[in-house]
């Protein structure tokens, strides 16, 4: 319900406060007293209407204009000012809305053209045609809503009639379709079994192409054996092995010098030593057979310096040929992983 209407500087309303009580209130004063101007400042609140500033009272210095309205559940106030043009909803603020005013007054006035009507209006409803005036009285008591129902649901009944019909009839021409082909199920038969050859085929594709790897990979390890055979004709295993022993002989006797080369140390030391002045006949004796000795040793390190170079040429050698053996006759079967009876 309203409750009080404040209107400033609109019109001939310089400051009105307009206090409403439950009923019906009437508004009487002489002509051009501001009735009709109540009408319009309620129209410009709610509709923005007349648009301009010609409404701003004259008598208003800084040409600021506002009209606003209080009721039970809300509060809505119009201005405008020089440097503002607003709306004001409770406490929520509204501007730059154009000439319309914003959505929100609408909804929550919910006014109607029959609320605010002007004195050059005609009566209500009392010009209007029976029709007219029943489509009002069915909207305000909610019949209208019954009719727009039932006009809703006869449209999507016509809707369900016209497409049940088209249905029918696409049924129909099924049926006369169908009945041009006796050996469905025949075909549906044939189409099972080519299904289930076409799932055979690319199972049957699929071991094709496992049996094309384990193919490739047999190519593989038959080129790696033919390669291996080419490497042991190349190299015949006889001569490697006759190789080895000659290679074992010679370090066997490179221990041997070893041995002879510790006495000749303990003999250089002997040797070198300074003789004393009492040294009898048996000491030069015995000095003289050192000093042969000596000599031979001397020729035994020449030649064990010679055997102990050949030895480590030799001992290269037979890492080398040691490492080809295990490349060309290795100890397992590069195809099964089972060990070589015999390998070296």
């Amino acid at each position: 319900m309203l409750k009080v209407l404040r209107i400033y500087n609109f019109q001939s309303h310089k400051h009105s406060t307009l206090e409403f009580h439950p009923g019906v209130n009437y508004i009487i004063g002489a002509s051009n007293s501001g009735k009709s101007a109540v009408i319009r400042a309620l129209r410009w609140l709610w509709l923005n209407r007349p648009v301009g500033t010609a409404y701003i009272s004259s008598f208003s210095k800084n040409k600021d204009c506002l009209v606003a309205l209080e009721t039970d559940q809300f509060s809505i106030i119009r201005e405008r000012t020089k440097s503002k043009n607003a709306y004001q909803i409770n406490d929520v603020l509204y501007e730059a809305f154009g000439s319309n005013p914003p959505e929100e007054v609408g909804n929550i006035l919910d006014w109607d053209v029959v609320n605010l009507q002007t004195q050059r209006e005609q009566a209500f409803l009392l010009g209007e045609s029976p029709a007219k005036v029943s489509a009002y009285i069915n909207q305000i008591v909610g019949l209208d809503l019954i009719d727009r129902s039932v006009a809703w649901l006869s449209k999507g009944l016509r809707g369900i009639v016209s497409e049940e019909k088209t249905k029918l009839e696409t049924l129909g021409n099924l049926k006369e379709t169908l009945a041009s082909f006796p050996d469905l199920d025949t075909i549906d038969k044939l189409v099972i079994e080519a299904e289930r050859l076409n799932q055979a085929i690319i199972s049957m594709e699929a071991r094709a192409d496992k049996l094309v790897e384990t193919a490739e990979q047999i190519r593989e390890e038959s080129e790696r054996i033919a390669y291996l055979d080419l490497q042991i004709k190349n190299n015949p295993a006889e001569k490697l092995i006759s190789d080895h022993k000659n290679l074992e002989s010679l370090y066997n006797r490179v221990k041997a010098l070893e041995g002879a080369r510790a006495k000749w140390l303990v003999l250089h030391e002997l040797s070198t030593r300074e003789v004393p002045n009492d040294v009898g006949e048996d000491d030069l004796i015995n000095l003289n057979d050192l000093h042969m000795k000596k000599r031979n040793l001397l020729t035994m390190r020449e030649s064990w310096i010679t055997l102990e170079d050949a030895a480590n040429n030799w001992q290269k050698l037979h890492d080398k040929i040691q490492a080809r053996l295990s490349q060309i006759a290795p100890k397992e079967c590069p195809l099964c992983g089972q060990e070589i009876k015999g390998a070296l």
